[in-house]
């Protein structure tokens, strides 16, 4: 991360002081080095960082340490496939699944424009269902696909 963009992640964690908790995608941290990324009272509660590919990466950052990290779910981590960071914190799940765009659909998902899921679409988010998780983004995000999603629970 360069200087310049270490000065607005800082800029950005002290002005969110309202947050208890952010997901970040593509952080481009590679593995072990996240924390040292992070000022103002938060630190990194959940981390998928890549260890054989450039860029990518996703992390969930808490001001406190009262979460529990989903290791079930982060362990269904491929890296450039699907990236996923998990934890469950005061009642709310929150996961962040980043999958690039050169990734496989067939190992995380994607839901079409036509808003048609493939099998193992329709498998990851009967996982997050069975967690009470609903999605939240149904527009395609990129081209025709929508391949950022949100889910919450509340």
């Amino acid at each position: 991360m360069s200087p310049h963009k270490v000065n607005e992640w800082d800029l950005f964690l002290m002005e969110n002081n309202m947050c208890d908790a952010i997901c970040v995608t593509e952080h481009w941290l590679p593995l072990g080095v996240a924390d040292t990324y992070c000022s103002s009272g938060w630190h990194v509660a959940s981390n998928f960082s890549r260890t054989r590919n450039k860029r990518g990466g996703t992390m969930i950052l808490s001001r406190n340490h009262e979460y529990e990290v989903l290791g079930k779910i982060v362990e269904l981590s491929v890296e450039v496939d699907c990236e996923v960071a998990a934890i469950k914190k005061q009642g709310l799940t929150l996961i962040s699944v980043y999958r690039s765009p050169v990734g496989d659909f067939n190992v995380c998902f994607n839901m079409n424009s036509n808003n048609v899921l493939d099998r193992n679409a329709e498998v990851l988010l009967e996982v997050f269902q069975s967690y009470g998780l609903k999605q939240t983004i149904y527009e395609p995000t990129r081209n025709n696909n929508c391949i950022d999603n949100i889910f919450v629970r509340g």
